[in-house]
């Protein structure tokens, strides 16, 4: 196992790729975009931190295979799904299109980010709302530059006006 602080992943065998290179974070404006430059595809399992994961860092098994077709169209699915559990999660909040976008890239990486969701839901202000999207850049105890550069993207699409 490999941890590589610089992507924000850890790993077995070959590095995972960027499906594209954004110049910056900035131009990072859709969940799909974020997750898709941060987690990179791989078509072949891999251990990531605590559990096998496939194509854009989907729950796998060891040995799994699947194509860049079917790693697209898991992601589009899986990206579907938690954006529907975000809407229902935040329904009684007034959130904009790029906050959900930013929310759903979040949840799609980290299950339960109830310190974050405490802030948004009790309007605390926006230094506090990027604090708490800066909290979540740990992976197997270690911190990860990775993480902490897809963090910023999402805080800073979260307030995109």
């Amino acid at each position: 196992m490999r941890i590589n602080p610089q992507r924000g992943f850890v790993t077995k065998g070959e590095e995972v790729t960027p499906t594209r290179e954004a110049e910056s974070p900035e131009e990072l404006d859709t969940a799909h975009e974020i997750i898709s430059h941060y987690e990179g595809i791989r078509t072949t399992a891999y251990w990531d931190v605590d559990q096998w994961a496939i194509c854009y860092g989907d729950t796998s098994y060891e040995g799994e295979v699947e194509t860049e077709q079917g790693c697209k169209d898991r992601l589009d699915k899986r990206i579907e799904s938690v954006r529907a559990y975000v809407i229902k999660k935040f329904s009684d909040q007034i959130l904009t299109e790029p906050q959900i976008h930013a929310l759903v890239s979040l949840y799609y990486n980290v299950r339960s980010p109830t310190d974050l969701e405490w802030r948004i839901k009790n309007k605390m202000s926006e230094k506090s709302i990027k604090n708490a999207f800066r909290m979540y850049y740990v992976a197997g105890g270690v911190p990860l530059k990775g993480l902490k550069k897809r963090r910023e993207s999402e805080a800073n699409l979260f307030f995109k006006k």
